[in-house]
């Protein structure tokens, strides 16, 4: 297994004495070696004129793996992932001319695939490299987040004005009953109602019942049952002594 480009076998291509053949089933070679990659030696790899090869043809390669002892230093594995992949250009115009080879690998360095079946993990120091840009949580799932919050600030504004609707009507049925309460009070104190003081007691009994079932029923708030209950008793109250003033006067 030699890399692309390598100046041995451009010098036997060189030669007219030997041919390349296409190697097809690298798919099913990887299967038992699972290393093997499917590729392809393009047209004029090592020559142009003619082009040696004469089409591109399929092949078989192999991954060259560099390894780190599971003890060695995080931070030194980190710094010599980090130049191999980003200062590559550099390293290799210090490498001799006659070791092409190994300028050839190094021009072909790469981030490991995980699919490559190499059996071996990513080195910690190698991983905090590769994860460098890797991006947030939050960023990762920007639109899925979003949506969740849009969500909840839509159910948070509904229920909002679920709570300002039941309160509108708890505050709008305890003015009600308050008006009744009021009005009741006007008819037992006008002498023309008509209406004796024991009915108009009665009256607020009944108003009394029908504020208790609607705060049963949610549909008055405690605070305003309390308010309306106040009212309530001044105005049993201020019947009961227009009661026994009437009494008195007889």
């Amino acid at each position: 297994m030699r890399a692309l480009g390598n100046p041995a076998i451009k010098h036997l291509a060189g030669t007219g004495q030997v041919r390349f053949l296409r190697i097809e089933h690298a798919s099913a070679m990887k299967i038992k070696n699972p290393a093997f990659e499917p590729a392809t030696v393009p047209e004029g790899a090592y020559s142009g004129d003619p082009a040696i090869p004469n089409m591109d043809l399929p092949t078989v390669s192999i991954h060259r793996t560099l390894l780190a002892g599971a003890s060695a230093d995080a931070e030194a594995v980190r710094t010599v992932t980090e130049v191999l992949l980003e200062r590559r250009q550099e390293i290799m115009q210090e490498i001799p001319q006659e070791m092409k080879e190994v300028r050839l690998l190094l021009a072909q360095v790469k981030k490991p695939a995980p699919e490559a079946g190499l059996g071996p993990p990513w080195h910690a120091g190698a991983r905090q490299y590769f994860d460098k840009d890797k991006p947030s949580f939050l960023m990762a799932h920007a639109d899925y987040v979003g949506l969740m919050v849009t969500v909840i600030l839509l159910i948070a504004s509904w229920i909002w004005e679920l709570r300002g609707w039941l309160e509108r009507r708890q505050k709008n049925n305890a003015d009600e009953y308050s008006n009744h309460v009021m009005a009741l009070l006007e008819t037992a104190q006008s002498p023309d109602s008509g209406v004796t003081p024991p009915e108009v007691r009665a009256q607020l009994l009944k108003v009394l019942t029908a504020a208790v079932q609607d705060l049963d029923a949610d549909k008055l708030s405690e605070e305003s049952f309390h308010s309306f209950r106040g009212i309530l008793e001044i105005v049993l109250q201020v019947t009961q002594e227009s009661e026994r003033a009437r009494a008195i006067s007889r």
